[in-house]
């Protein structure tokens, strides 16, 4: 008996070969989803613990003005530190003239000998610097390769205003800079900013800073307080211009790793459920209406001798294997998928391992999902038909009870060609089918839609942030604030048609028990390189007093506008006051506060100055503008913001496009299989009824355009409720994205919506095609013979 289902078994796996092939990619899709995502996400997470606890990741951070060597000692003995390392640390500009944009780096003074030093360099080439050798550097790793070095390179470095030849020896990773990017900016820049270790005696010559610290980092004993710590660092530090302490989570890298794994997360909950929902679905609906069809084999099986339990194990065994492949396929397509995922990660996080790892769990839990749904599908059908008597079962099942629907009521129907009311009947006739396959089909569109939205959500950031909001060209960095005089020279500079001074001073805002650490940019009042944008998209004026914030900033804080904030500056004379919020801006990128500058020049106590100048620059005359601008001793760094957007189009879309991408065909398989399974599955039921109406004088042409027509009633709907299922999954997908300071706007482009349309319209019409060239090959009297 084995024998014989087992061969049934495998002729009913080539009878339907189209359709298992159909279902498997949709199952696949599912599992490869969940497989890549979790996966990446996992690998990624892993990655970053395992290259804290090797390089020995400091917990808390302090930036300050300059402290004596001493002050660590009092650092040291703060409860619940178990220890402590300080450094010097500068921004310093590179002398690289055949550089395409200006080069800049975080200078860092190495650990002396003897200090003890707990956190670990590790060394990608070359060898760390000599003692004996004060001109030795090492750079980190990204930056080495971005710009070619190798060992033994001169690196021209202006330290303090003077030009300094460093010489490169070796390439580090460090846990501190998995990810090293510019202040002010959002995303690495690894060609034209870095990070260099060269010796502290050095660094501190060139800043007349020996015997002195500006930076600390801080290693906490197991059950230590991280908030308590951070406050009496703040008090130890306060007196010497100390920016305020923070953990990890405020940490430039950490915190740009936790965004990308916030994303993940998203990726590995949100999507495969769908992908995985949708897959389920299908997979229930198909498999019980293939089983329904075996009606008349169930009863031969019966009728033979097989048992109840016999015949349910067969079809629950087909189930099995169209699942099972499915999940097979899935798990190598996800292991593909998350290794090439994880390989564009790589270009962003510098870990010295980072592979991708398919997790065991996630493949038991797609497996009982996949198997699940099957087998969930198969058995109502199997039993059904099982139960039944044999005599009763091989009778051709009783055609549906026609009803008189509104449409003969108001007697619109007659009006209609024969074709279209047969189809308009056996459409309303079987409502739950119908809708079962709309909904099928409406839930991929909407997969379609989300999975092709991304690209548009980012382009529309990018208008947004960097054509209505920030309207410069650059930004001029000085080392110390400098009169109006300065900024206005800048505009004398070839090259830069306009400047604009900006005074930016560290704040932490505080409403009630949240507080927010930003930098508040005190603008001019005829600013016009930076805008503030109204949530409706109108351009505010800046108020003479008051403060203005981002959404992201009044959400973190949970206020708006006519609330109060106490605002605390982290330098200079560190005033503290109560400020109203004036107005909410809407900013698609960071945390920002703005003032006007008088207003805040005359809070910090001192004259009208400015920290950086915005600039708008001419493009005819821009060549050679890094090096006009060397000659100005006060400017540290000089960036381009279209620098900047080439690196975002290059690095964040290409991880969006690729991604998009995958989830577009994922999508599209899904698709394409639900569509053809309802149509597929339409012609087996109705062979007999199709047949019969061909006897009796309809042509092949007038039987195809009746299954044509039912086809359409079934995915023109779909593709309604599909805009408004894409719709809501791309606003739910927006508001679980990523971190607290990026929002993407829901915005669907119309080459979306035409691609998720057309989708549809060119899965329907393959099957249709396929349903016309089946039934021109009907067998009809093998089909209206009764098996007895």
């Amino acid at each position: 008996m084995v024998s014989v289902l087992a061969r049934k078994l495998w002729r009913d796996l080539g009878r339907l070969r189209w359709q298992v092939l159909s279902i498997a990619f949709v199952v696949a899709a599912g599992v490869a989803i969940l497989v890549s995502a979790v996966g990446t996400f996992r690998s990624l997470e892993r990655a970053r613990a395992g290259f804290y606890a090797t390089a020995h990741f400091p917990q808390v951070f302090v930036r300050l003005t300059r402290a004596p060597d001493a002050v660590a000692t009092q650092l040291a003995r703060i409860d619940g530190v178990q220890g402590v390392e300080t450094r010097l640390a500068f921004s310093v500009r590179l002398d690289l003239p055949e550089a395409r944009a200006p080069v800049a780096a975080l200078a860092l003074s190495l650990p002396r000998p003897g200090d003890g030093a707990r956190s670990r360099l590790l060394l990608e080439w070359g060898r760390l610097p000599r003692p004996e050798a004060p001109r030795e550097v090492v750079v980190n790793e990204a930056f080495a390769l971005a710009r070619g070095m190798r060992p033994g390179e001169r690196l021209p470095v202006i330290l303090n205003g003077q030009r300094e030849t460093l010489t490169v020896v070796g390439a580090v990773l460090s846990a501190e800079h998995v990810a090293v990017m510019r202040p002010g900016e959002h995303i690495p820049d690894d060609e034209h900013y870095g990070v260099i270790w060269l010796d502290a005696g050095t660094l501190a010559a060139a800043y007349r800073a020996e015997g002195t610290f500006n930076e600390a980092q801080l290693w906490l004993a197991p059950g230590a307080r991280e908030d308590a710590v951070i406050g009496a660092v703040d008090r130890v530090l306060g007196p010497h211009g100390g920016y305020g302490a923070n953990g990890r989570s405020e940490q430039p890298a950490h915190k740009f790793v936790d965004g990308e794994l916030q994303e993940l997360e998203v990726e590995a909950t949100v999507l495969p459920v769908i992908f995985l929902g949708v897959a389920a679905f299908l997979l229930n609906m198909v498999l019980a209406r293939i089983v329904a069809q075996e009606r008349t084999q169930v009863a031969t099986l019966r009728a033979l001798g097989f048992g109840v339990g016999t015949v349910v194990r067969h079809y629950l065994l087909l189930a099995t294997v169209i699942s099972g492949a499915g999940w097979v396929a899935g798990v190598g397509l996800g292991v593909l998928l998350g290794g090439g995922m994880t390989a564009m990660y790589r270009a962003f996080f510098r870990f010295p391992e980072f592979e991708f790892r398919a997790e065991p769990s996630v493949l038991v839990l797609s497996l009982a999902i996949s198997l699940g749904a099957g087998l969930m599908g198969a058995l109502a059908s199997a039993l059904r038909l099982a139960r039944l008597a044999p005599a009763e079962a091989l009778q051709p099942a009783p055609p549906h009870a026609f009803r008189r629907g509104w449409l003969e009521r108001l007697g619109l129907m007659a009006r209609l060609p024969m074709t279209a009311r047969l189809a308009l009947r056996n459409v309303a006739g079987r409502p739950l089918r119908a809708a079962s396959s709309t909904v099928g089909v409406a839930a991929a569109m909407g997969i379609l839609v989300v999975g092709a939205f991304w690209q548009d959500a980012f382009e529309a950031l990018v208008v947004h942030q960097f054509q209505r909001v920030q309207r410069e060209d650059g930004s001029v960095v000085f080392m110390d604030p400098v009169p109006d005089r300065a900024v206005r020279s800048l505009e004398h500079v070839p090259g830069i048609r306009r400047a604009e001074g900006v005074r930016v001073v560290p704040v932490r805002m505080r409403a009630g028990r949240l507080h927010k650490r930003v930098a508040l940019m005190g603008l001019p009042g005829s600013a016009g390189l930076r805008r503030l944008v109204g949530k409706d998209g109108s351009e505010l004026t800046l108020p003479d007093h008051g403060l203005v914030m981002s959404s992201h900033l009044a959400d973190g804080l949970g206020v708006g506008p006519g609330a109060r904030v106490t605002l605390e500056v982290l330098e200079g004379k560190r005033p503290r006051r109560a400020l109203v919020v004036a107005a909410v801006v809407e900013e698609r990128l960071g945390m920002s506060a703005y003032m006007d500058r008088d207003a805040l020049c005359a809070l910090l106590g001192e004259a009208p100055s400015a920290s950086l100048a915005l600039v708008a620059l001419d493009p005819l005359a821009s060549d050679g503008l890094q090096g006009r601008l060397a000659r100005f001793p006060a400017v540290v760094t000089f960036s381009v913001k279209q620098a900047m957007l080439s690196r975002f189009q290059d690095t964040m879309m290409e991880i969006v496009l690729v991604f998009s991408l995958v989830l577009t065909l994922l999508a599209a398989l899904v698709v394409a299989g639900i569509v053809y399974n309802a149509a597929r599955i339409q012609v087996s039921e109705r062979e007999r009824e199709l047949a019969t109406m061909r006897v009796m004088g309809f042509s092949r042409g007038d039987i195809s355009e009746v299954l044509i027509l039912e086809l359409a009633l079934q995915v023109l709907p779909a593709l309604v409720l599909g805009a408004l299922v894409g719709q809501g999954l791309c606003t739910a997908a927006v508001q679980l994205f990523g971190p607290e300071d990026l929002s993407l706007p829901v915005v669907i482009a119309g080459r979306t919506w035409a691609l998720a349309v057309g989708v549809v319209l060119a899965s329907a019409t393959v099957t249709a095609l396929a349903v016309r060239r089946r039934l021109d090959r009907l067998d009809l009297v093998a089909v209206l013979k009764v098996r007895e």
